[in-house]
């Protein structure tokens, strides 16, 4: 398809900043939803399996280790070591408990947002086609299951981010025949 030009722009450039302003405000919006009240107190929080998560980060953060319970017994109740980290890196910027889970969200829709970035990269390389690319990145971007794990604090976004990058390495490989550092 030949790009059809406005003042400097493509078309396809202007639909993939309007798709990707538009998933900005989608994240927004669900964000904003997903926060709550307790006698005026406004709370951020996250699924039960990214809160178990939080709470070995922030045990960890205030210098008690990988644990549960501080000065408890030292058992595995996390699922990704390095997304704990992670976290623990938040509770180390002394973010009111209430509201330190909302980077973490915030953080999941950054790397969604880079993890199709990526993607329209590599819809482009395969494709060859700008439209191809663009449905790509709208379908992947508005996937709700996709979205809604990503904010909810787990590490579906970051894994996604660094597949789509590996992915995109690998094809630029196979296209140059060379492997760059």
């Amino acid at each position: 398809m030949a790009e059809t030009k406005h003042k400097g722009w493509s078309l396809e450039n202007i639909l993939l900043v309007v798709i990707i302003l538009a998933f900005l405000v989608y994240c927004a919006i669900f964000l904003y939803q997903s926060l709550f009240s307790i006698n005026g107190t406004t709370y951020s929080a996250l699924f039960d399996d990214a809160m178990i998560s939080m709470t070995y980060a922030r045990n960890f953060a205030q210098g008690n280790g990988l644990v549960w319970n501080a000065g408890g017994e030292r058992v595995e109740g996390y699922t990704n070591p390095l997304w704990v980290i992670f976290m623990a890196g938040f509770h180390l910027l002394s973010i009111p408990e209430n509201w330190v889970s909302l980077p973490i969200q915030i953080s999941g829709a950054l790397f969604l947002l880079g993890s199709v970035l990526f993607l329209r990269k590599i819809a482009l390389n395969v494709s060859g086609q700008q439209r191809v690319a663009l449905l790509a990145v709208f379908l992947t971007a508005f996937y709700y299951p996709l979205v809604n794990w990503s904010l909810i604090g787990l590490e579906v976004s970051i894994l996604l981010l660094l597949i789509n990058c590996s992915l995109l390495l690998a094809l630029q490989v196979l296209d140059t025949g060379r492997f760059s550092h």
